[in-house]
């Protein structure tokens, strides 16, 4: 799954749980509170995840036998 979908996918589940934590009286300690915002945690770990190695993948590599002076 690309980053811009999974960025559509984390701004949708952030605008649901807002409805979700509204439904529940506030109360961020209900069940299906936690249970949606674990799950949202889970996209958002695979966006950072994708982020990281893509960010990675764009470094220069490193010459290890290359000798500095």
């Amino acid at each position: 799954m690309s980053k811009k979908n999974l960025r559509k996918i984390i701004s949708k589940m952030h605008e649901r749980l807002g409805k979700i934590i509204e439904n529940n009286n506030y109360d961020l300690m209900s069940n299906e509170v936690q249970m949606y915002s674990q799950r949202m945690d889970r996209v958002m770990l695979r966006y950072l995840e994708l982020d990281l190695s893509s960010s990675m993948s764009s470094l220069p590599e490193i010459d290890h036998d290359k000798k500095v002076i």
